[in-house]
């Protein structure tokens, strides 16, 4: 079997080559901007600040902290700490999360019943930055 080589045609290889270096460039500052958006969301969180206003390259910035939560039931747990005849009633493949909401409101399951199978993951904490004009200023 042999090997072909395609031809460069019109200058094609240059435009890889300069796709491939623009491309490069693009992962190196990501990477970069990833890194200070860790350290930045670290500081603010420490600081506990949530939003603070500066200057960059000659114009107000605003840099706003944000993460969210989102509980996560366990289903095995569940399984085992509630029985699997009331696990089937309130969970398909995995637990319905209205329905486990609407039991604890009906009483049929304890909080004791689902505070083991809960945990809460937490996003990447992340920083928007937006331009600040005189009237949003606060």
């Amino acid at each position: 079997m042999r090997l072909s080589i395609a031809k460069d045609v019109d200058g094609i290889e240059d435009l890889v080559r300069v796709y491939a270096a623009a491309k490069e460039e693009e992962d190196a500052a990501t990477n970069r901007r990833l890194a200070a958006q860790e350290r930045l969301a670290t500081a603010m969180e420490n600081a506990r600040e949530k939003t603070l206003v500066t200057d960059y390259s000659g114009i107000r910035i605003r840099a706003t902290y944000s993460r969210s939560e989102t509980p996560v039931i366990d289903g095995d747990k569940l399984k085992s700490r509630v029985g699997a005849v009331k696990y089937r009633k309130y969970c398909t493949l995995k637990p319905d999360r209205a329905k486990v909401e609407a039991a604890l409101d009906a009483k049929e399951l304890t909080p004791e019943d689902i505070e083991e199978c809960v945990t809460i993951r937490q996003s990447k904490a992340s920083i928007r930055i937006s331009h600040v004009t005189e009237e949003s200023e606060e």
